[in-house]
């Protein structure tokens, strides 16, 4: 009998096997140094949202909160972002919103699946990998998650000849570490050098911001009742760094590919404390008050960890059953590895940095987000529930028709109450509960005193500063 080849039998025939070595694999991707659409990339990235930056990057993890401020750095320039999901899609459903119509594209996919990896990431030049778990489950171990799914995506794009590779890893992360997220971000890292050895990594600390880990978390067991709060590990110094200027970080490693191939960066912010005083200072900032007094409860992780290890087969497969009570008793029943993960420090310590040649974000050209003003942003929603009484407090204002000065605190009121109602809130004001009106965002910092006249409209509607007090 006689067969026929056409081109679409042609197009899933296989050029590799699991055999073929990452070394042989590498000839693919032409270096970033020779690659002449990787060079321009830093001269079409420079531009906005509906433009074409060159930029077709899959972000896998991108229904993380990290992974939706990456996608927002990218669209925001410009970029076709491939967003691969589980489930129903939901969670990157408001993705769509980041780009420009039909630039943000999300695709199903399975992991342990190579043609639906092939399929996500065929028409990309950039692939960033931010997957991750902060515990096993029944169907996909630490290993599985940050070491198999790494490999597959690392393999598949360089068996399609991908040009640029982006790994997201931890701060921390060892091969020696007590942690085993820690350390299979390690290996994560090693898999993904070996295929792509100019590819990026990117080891950001204790992330914060919305919906975040760290301080939500932190509000709302202080927002849980007859209880008194606990906290494992008190004494480990965290540098918490915002999602924000991972994001960024991120986006300017795709813009400059030339001078940021093959190198890792460790990303932290501007303020280093411990996790304890962090976690009494969220209560301090919720209850408006400061107190000698110790309101919660603090653990030793490795005590605690001695207790939990031998359980922890078990417990980390059935971790469901205590998730709604495991924050009620005085012994939190987190697993051994949540328990382990608590022990590293994550701060930008100098000398370890430069022994093992970490950059940094002043390394890119970026200045951290300052950690105060993301504080009030993000425990705003938790005010209410905390500190009733502070909505009682009476808050003057000049009936002038819509918008109006700021109203600002009355002496001895702490600042975080000035915070509530809208006093140097923020920068643009659509956040504050009591201060509303058509024109509201249109105050920036030097017309929130109320030595300044109020204005109306903006420079566009000719009100001007300008048209008011010059032009007449």
């Amino acid at each position: 009998s006689q067969t026929f080849s056409t081109p679409h039998c042609t197009t899933h025939r296989r050029l590799y096997s699991l055999d073929t070595p990452p070394e042989d694999l590498q000839k693919n991707v032409a270096a970033l140094t020779d690659n002449i659409d990787m060079k321009n990339l830093a001269l079409q990235s420079n531009t906005g949202r509906s433009s074409v930056s060159g930029v077709r990057a899959t972000v896998f993890g991108a229904s993380s909160a990290l992974g939706r401020n990456i996608v927002n750095a990218l669209g925001r320039m410009g970029s076709q972002v491939i967003l691969p999901y589980r489930g129903d899609g939901l969670e990157v459903r408001d993705h769509k919103l980041m780009g420009d119509l039909g630039q943000i594209v999300p695709l199903p996919y399975q992991i342990r699946d190579k043609r639906s990896v092939e399929r996500v990431i065929q028409d990309s030049n950039v692939v960033i990998n931010c997957i991750s778990r902060r515990r096993e489950s029944r169907n996909f171990s630490f290993h599985d998650t940050h070491v198999n799914a790494t490999h597959m995506i690392a393999r598949t794009a360089a068996e399609l000849g991908v040009d640029r590779f982006i790994q997201l890893s931890v701060s921390n992360a060892a091969e020696d570490s007590p942690s085993r997220l820690y350390r299979t971000k390690w290996l994560g890292e090693q898999v993904a050098k070996a295929f792509y050895p100019e590819a990026t990594i990117i080891r950001p600390g204790q992330m914060y911001g919305n919906f975040d880990w760290f301080l939500e978390r932190f509000a709302w067991q202080w927002n849980l009742p007859f209880r008194r709060p606990c906290i494992v590990g008190p004494k480990t110094r965290l540098q918490p760094v915002n999602y924000l200027d991972v994001g960024r970080a991120v986006a300017v490693c795709v813009m400059d590919p030339i001078n940021t191939a093959g190198k890792t960066y460790e990303l932290h912010g501007n303020m280093c404390a411990t996790r304890e005083q962090f976690f009494a200072r969220t209560q301090e900032v919720l209850s408006s008050r400061k107190t000698n007094i110790k309101l919660y409860r603090a653990w030793n992780p490795w005590w605690l960890g001695a207790i939990l290890k031998p359980i922890y087969p078990v417990h980390k497969n059935i971790q469901f059953v205590f998730d709604f009570a495991r924050h009620y008793p005085n012994m939190q029943w987190n697993t051994h590895e949540c328990v382990m993960q608590t022990i590293p420090d994550m701060y930008e310590e100098k000398e370890r940095l430069q022994r093992e040649g970490l950059l940094t974000l002043s390394d890119l050209g970026l200045e951290p987000e300052d950690y105060f003003y993301w504080e009030a942003r993000v425990l705003e929603p938790y005010f209410d529930r905390m500190s009733p009484h502070l909505n009682k407090v009476a808050m003057p204002r000049e009936d002038i028709g819509y918008g109006g000065p700021v109203p600002t605190t009355e002496a001895g009121e702490s600042w975080h109450s000035g915070a509530v109602f809208g006093y140097r809130r923020g920068r643009r004001g659509g956040y504050n509960r009591d201060w509303w009106g058509p024109d509201a965002g249109e105050y920036d910092w030097e017309f929130q005193d109320k030595e300044t006249p109020v204005r109306y409209g903006s420079d566009i509607d000719g009100n001007s500063y300008l048209n008011q007090h010059v032009a007449k």
